[in-house]
């Protein structure tokens, strides 16, 4: 990990800070920002395989790229290395995790785009999620991409074999967001989500997605959790905005 990003003093989170990974000091009141898009970035992260390379995806519709300088940024940056337009307003922009510039984008429309980044283009538009995403990644070897919708299913689906390959599954009852992670194996799914005033867990085996392997509960508290994979632990972390304590299976 060369470089660390920052949403920036901005409720939106329309604007980062990067700055030099392990690099410990007082940072300056003027540091220097990624400031392009139009509206606020709702999900950023660098690439697998340049990590001097960040992708924002932003309510503007689209994606930048910003090439990261050796030594970090020294001014205010506002124009981007690249640019990919969903056309919609966006809520994810993943990177694959196994094929060098390659990025899945979702979006309000309820699409999921994929791009090749090298030529700015999208080679694919998948348009089988009824309702927009909660949210969005791809499994471990980029085979397959699943996701949590405000209908309250999860679903996974082969970006390679379109609308036919979706498998979809009734996860959690609840009117809040579900979050899901993959296990690390390509085959099973971790979802977590509500039931009524308790939140719960469930896993999945896209072998066999009439069901779940198990679903339990987990806890009392209403937030949305974030999921957090330990791969080299086998552990998932469980936590959310404002909680006093976090639960790892």
């Amino acid at each position: 990990m060369t470089y660390v990003k920052i949403p920036w003093n901005s409720k939106g989170g329309g604007v980062l800070a990067v700055m030099k990974a392990f690099e410990f000091k007082r940072l300056e009141a003027d540091i220097p920002l990624i400031k392009g898009h139009a509206g606020p970035v709702v999900d950023f992260e660098f690439s697998p395989f340049n990590d001097s390379l960040l992708s924002t995806a932003s309510q503007d519709g689209t994606v930048k790229l910003w090439q990261i300088p050796e030594g970090g940024i020294t001014k205010d940056v506002t124009k981007a290395d690249g640019e990919l337009n969903h056309g919609a307003k966006l809520i994810f922009g993943k990177f694959h995790p196994s094929a060098d510039m390659v990025i899945a984008t979702a979006a309000i429309d309820s699409t999921v785009k994929i791009w090749d980044v090298s030529k700015q283009q999208c080679t694919f538009t998948f348009d089988g999620l009824k309702t927009q995403t909660n949210d969005l990644a791809w499994s471990p070897n980029g085979s397959l991409i699943a996701a949590t919708t405000k209908d309250k299913l999860v679903s996974v689906f082969d970006p390679r074999q379109g609308n036919g390959s979706l498998q979809s599954s009734k996860a959690h009852d609840g009117a809040r967001q579900q979050k899901l992670a993959w296990l690390g194996d390509s085959e099973r799914i971790f979802t977590c989500g509500f039931e009524i005033n308790e939140r719960q867990y469930a896993i999945w085996d896209v072998r066999n997605f009439a069901a779940p392997v198990i679903k339990r509960r987990l806890d009392e508290y209403g937030s949305v959790p974030f999921l957090v994979i330990d791969e080299e632990h086998k552990i998932v972390f469980v936590s959310g905005k404002g909680e006093s304590s976090t639960t790892m299976f």
